[in-house]
């Protein structure tokens, strides 16, 4: 049905209207702008033990004047740019609204709403809600691997410390198997063989870590070569107990003695002139002389 201008439209076009202004005396504006802030909502997430900021969204200007009241889970931080809140060391606002939350940790989650009034009539100009979130960074990442002798080989991925993980496999250049878990590790199986290049990345919101597994070569190789190890133990050992012996021994029979002596001349203690005599005597010592040595003396005639 087409319609000429100035002309009244019919009551059928007037019930949006209708509805409309029903809908505004039904309801108190309060209850209108807490609906749009709902839909206002946005999530945020931050490292444990850092600052977090909280900005406000949108071109809204916030005057010097104006009250802004931050509250987070129905407890009020600040009221009139003044921050209210009993650990007021851990918060602290800026004129244009912008909270800041200093070390913060998991007990400070929660849900961050902020409105700003106008001081001179007190209307309602901003009002956001933040689900805010502070989540531990991923750390000392470990991955094992579990040979069995038939395949049947599993990988197990680790983190000592983290939040909200989700743990990633890749092998061959690509993502292959993705996992979001609550516990901090995740186990992957293969029937045949494990792949040379298989690396396991835990990640959250604010960190990220990765490490390669080890690689199955097979019960085989491993057992010869336990083998070669223990029969190389073994001969070392034997070796050493034969030198230890061989050594007593030839410390025990290798005695030699170095002769050694000086020759003198027995003078007779008769007077007259006897024929002469002369005698070689020797002085016997070992070769290793385990005694005090002493000069010898000369004995009487």
């Amino acid at each position: 049905m087409s319609l000429i201008r100035g002309q009244v439209p019919p009551t059928p076009y007037r019930w949006p209207s209708l509805w409309i202004l029903f809908f505004q005396l039904c309801f108190p504006h309060d209850w209108l702008t807490l609906s749009a802030a709902m839909e206002d909502r946005v999530l945020k997430v931050c490292r444990t033990g850092e600052t977090c900021v909280i900005e406000l969204r949108g071109r809204v200007p916030v005057l010097e004047n104006d009250d802004i009241r931050w509250v987070r889970d129905n407890w009020q931080i600040s009221k009139k740019q003044t921050i209210i809140a009993p650990q007021n060391y851990k918060y602290n606002m800026f004129k244009n609204g912008t909270l800041q939350i200093y070390d913060g940790q998991m007990e400070d989650s929660g849900n961050y709403s902020v409105s700003v009034y106008e001081k001179q009539t007190g209307n309602q100009k901003i009002m956001q809600l933040t689900k805010l979130t502070f989540l531990k960074p991923v750390s000392d990442l470990r991955v094992t691997t579990l040979c069995a002798e038939r395949g049947n080989n599993s990988v197990t991925c680790s983190v000592g410390n983290g939040d909200n993980l989700h743990f990633l496999w890749m092998w061959n250049g690509t993502n292959q198997s993705l996992a979001s878990l609550q516990s901090n590790k995740h186990t992957i199986h293969f029937e045949d063989h494990t792949p040379e290049d298989l690396v396991c990345v835990a990640f959250n919101a604010v960190s990220r870590s990765q490490g390669a597994a080890p690689v199955c070569r097979g019960y085989l190789p491993t057992f010869t070569a336990v083998g070669i190890f223990l029969t190389m133990a073994m001969c070392s050992m034997l070796m050493g107990t034969v030198r230890k012996n061989n050594k007593a021994n030839v410390t025990e029979e290798n005695i030699y003695i170095d002769m050694s002596g000086i020759r003198q001349t027995r003078i007779p203690l008769d007077s007259g002139n006897p024929p002469s005599e002369s005698s070689d005597y020797e002085y016997c010592k070992p070769l290793v002389s385990t005694l005090p040595t002493s000069t010898p003396s000369q004995e009487p005639g």
